[in-house]
């Protein structure tokens, strides 16, 4: 179970009567489901509430066919907001920046051989028009992630062995670039 920031819904994902994977969404405090449905996510890992708005955030793996997704729906009208689809994916974990200006996927990706596996980061404007998304690829191992407090700062810790880097970035101005590199 997962509250929203303000209280008014609380969610669990979980499956529906024909097995299906779905995000179902109660209002509070009558505890009734959302419209008397689930949102179906077909396959969705982790979903997470935005800090600041009623907007959902899940991401689903690739099955058959289908490239991985993340999608940011607004609830309660169940708004589609932005999908953006992701390939050779083996895991991901969303990150929200405190003020849920921007939201951050940690992707982890394969080659398509499988044998390589590298980190991307999927960086979502929320508060833009039609939500840009930028990306970001480190090759080295990523260690940890975490977005600045109050700021539109975040940090990654990569590398391997007993010294290893801290780049900081900025989402201010158009791109998130101008990575600091620090060592420890």
């Amino acid at each position: 179970f997962k509250w929203s920031h303000d209280d008014q819904f609380l969610a669990r994902a979980g499956k529906d009567k024909t097995g299906g994977d779905v995000v179902s969404v109660y209002t509070l405090p009558s505890m009734q489901l959302l419209d008397k449905k689930s949102l179906r996510t077909d396959g969705a890992r982790e979903f997470q509430w935005s800090p600041a708005a009623n907007t959902i955030a899940y991401w689903a793996p690739e099955c058959g066919n289908s490239p991985a997704r993340v999608t940011l729906v607004e609830i309660p009208s169940r708004k589609e907001l932005r999908q953006k689809n992701l390939f050779h994916v083996s895991e991901c974990n969303i990150h929200w920046q405190a003020q849920g200006a921007y939201m951050c996927v940690k992707v982890l990706r394969h080659t398509k051989s499988k044998k390589t596996l590298f980190n991307n980061f999927e960086v979502f404007r929320v508060n833009e028009k039609m939500i840009p998304v930028e990306a970001l690829e480190i090759k080295e191992q990523v260690l940890a992630f975490a977005w600045e407090p109050t700021g539109d700062r975040f940090a990654i810790t990569h590398g391997e062995g007993s010294r290893p880097s801290v780049s900081i970035y900025t989402m201010a101005g158009k791109a998130a670039g101008g990575g600091v590199e620090l060592a420890l």
